[in-house]
């Protein structure tokens, strides 16, 4: 790959060569006609910046849309996040199978009295736990399923438009400030007198 330097013009402009073209003339947008140095020479020039750096220098601002659609995917990531390890830590009961003997035959006899029992301090603080998280989990469905719906009206917002004007092309913003004075823009109706 040939190095590319920026090739000074008297109106002010930079061009881009590379070492291929030195000696050669190339034209100006000015309309004047430039001789490209030869290679000892073309080295004290200033180098180009590569394109691939002058575009990742570039950054396009974020809009209010990709804001929205990032915090509704937050929301709903968190949301889901807590859920999940809610639902794995919750409280379980005993497994029949691994209680001793002597616990199996407290368990029985508990059931045996039936649902009108008194419970114990551990069995109320388990129920407890549950109905805590139950609401907690309910909360946290809403939630996710509230940034889902934030994520799906901010990507049904129209996109926002560009601020240049059709007509303009250029990226001067001299260029663009000249023509907007020498063009006022017209006002609609009566004249004022």
């Amino acid at each position: 790959m040939t190095a590319k330097y920026l090739l000074p013009c008297g109106c002010g402009r930079k061009l881009r060569v590379s070492t291929t073209q030195a000696g050669e003339e190339v034209p100006c947008t000015c309309g004047k006609i430039l001789t490209v140095p030869n290679l000892s020479e073309l080295s004290s020039l200033e180098l180009a910046p590569s394109k691939s750096a002058s575009r990742s220098g570039r950054k396009r601002p974020w809009t209010r849309r990709q804001g929205w659609i990032l915090l509704g995917g937050i929301i709903a990531a968190v949301a889901i996040g807590i859920s999940a390890f809610l639902s794995v830590t919750r409280p379980r009961l005993a497994d029949v199978e691994t209680l001793r003997p002597i616990y199996v035959w407290a368990l029985w006899q508990d059931l045996r009295r039936g649902p009108d029992r008194n419970l114990s301090p551990s069995e109320q603080h388990f129920l407890e736990l549950l109905g805590i998280r139950r609401v907690w989990q309910t909360a946290l469905v809403v939630a996710a399923v509230g940034g889902v719906i934030l994520m799906a009206a901010a990507y049904a917002m129209p996109a926002p438009q560009k601020s240049q004007r059709a007509g303009s092309g250029s990226s001067d913003p001299q260029l663009d400030a000249r023509e907007s004075d020498a063009n006022p823009p017209r006002s609609e109706g009566r004249p004022r007198v």
